[in-house]
């Protein structure tokens, strides 16, 4: 299961991904659903951005799978994107909507243009499964940018200053 807080128009929604494969956005006002999609494989997690209504899900399968959400709150699949291995552990958006991340089960960080979907780099530095990605809110004194932490089952944390 993932798990995403959404804001569309000033309210908070949760967004769930389910290991049937559902996406439900949850309005938490009313403690009902009111966005539902079925996609095929296990959601392994979430990314959205309210800007664009569009949202990102890693799952079980060599693909990620990217999806909108219109006004009415009619969710789609628009498009996969794919990759050369099976599974991906976490989907992330770079806090200025630029890159897409998403780490995968082998161990590859991969950045996507969030603009165009292109694949921008692949960085391999891991031994085993991504677990998990973060960036950091502000520009880090000792890199003089903003920095990127992703964590690995192996045990390592690797730091990256990208596209800044």
């Amino acid at each position: 299961m993932a798990l995403e807080k959404v804001m569309i128009d000033d309210k908070v929604y949760i967004m769930a991904g389910y290991e049937t494969g559902d996406i439900i956005l949850w309005d938490l006002n009313t403690f009902k659903p009111c966005g539902h999609l079925k996609l095929h494989e296990q959601i392994t997690s979430l990314t959205f951005d309210p800007c664009t209504r569009r949202g990102v899900c890693g799952n079980s399968s060599n693909s990620l799978q990217m999806f909108t959400i219109d006004k009415d709150f009619n969710m789609s699949l628009k498009l996969e994107l794919s990759l050369t291995n099976e599974g991906c552990n976490i989907v992330k958006l770079r806090p200025d909507k630029k890159i897409l991340v998403s780490g995968g089960w082998d161990g590859r960080l991969r950045m996507f243009s969030w603009k165009t979907l292109r694949i921008l780099a692949v960085l391999a530095e891991h031994k085993g499964p991504i677990t998990d990605v973060q960036f950091s809110p502000h520009v880090v004194k000792y890199w003089n940018s903003n920095i990127m932490a992703a964590s690995g089952a192996d045990g390592i944390i690797s730091l990256w200053s990208l596209y800044n």
